[in-house]
């Protein structure tokens, strides 16, 4: 386990989830992870991905916004599939928050909503989700993984930060006996 020490400033930093490369999560990645069965195909595995490789390949960031925007989205606490599973999404949804402890959030205070009302303007966001983009540039992260086709159109555009789906990595290995025997003819 990493070492964890206090800032002048206050702030605990721990060594080992200073080393890995820090990654933001869109409201729209928590939710693949919570709803059964996955109404968006192939979205599930991938969300669920994000968040078990925090501290083994990346540092997970949350915008805090994505606390209200999780437990305020219409697929969580819409009507649909009457009142038991809408009280069950809902529930999922605050237990998620609950162990979501482990993430580091980042707050959205007066530097990021100004940063937030810079890009609405020039990348013609709403509010909410320049706001999550801008909390994950200024938390110096690498990438900003989302479903939302609106974030998704930034691309690689603002330096240092790229925003994609999440994506499993490729496992596999050219030692699989299909290469060797390609290899062997």
């Amino acid at each position: 386990m990493g070492r964890v020490e206090w800032t002048r400033s206050r702030r605990c930093v721990d060594s080992v989830t200073n080393l890995l490369p820090r990654v933001a999560v869109d409201t729209c990645v928590i939710i693949a992870t919570l709803l059964e069965p996955d109404p968006h195909q192939q979205r599930q595995e991938p969300s669920k991905w994000v968040f078990e490789q925090h501290n083994l390949a990346h540092t997970v960031v949350l915008p805090s916004i994505v606390a209200p925007e999780l437990l305020g989205a219409g697929s969580i606490r819409g009507s649909h599939g009457g009142k038991h599973e809408r009280a069950q999404r809902i529930q999922d949804a605050q237990r998620w928050l609950i162990s979501s402890r482990e993430f580091v959030f980042v707050s959205i205070d007066q530097r990021v909503a100004r940063r937030a009302a810079e890009l609405a303007l020039e990348h013609d966001l709403k509010g909410t989700d320049a706001s999550i983009l801008a909390a994950a540039e200024l938390a110096r992260c690498e990438t900003l993984y989302t479903w939302d086709n609106d974030l998704l159109k930034i691309g690689d555009r603002i330096s240092g930060l790229t925003v994609c789906e999440p994506k499993i990595p490729d496992s596999s290995t050219s030692d699989s006996s299909e290469d060797q025997l390609s290899l062997e003819i």
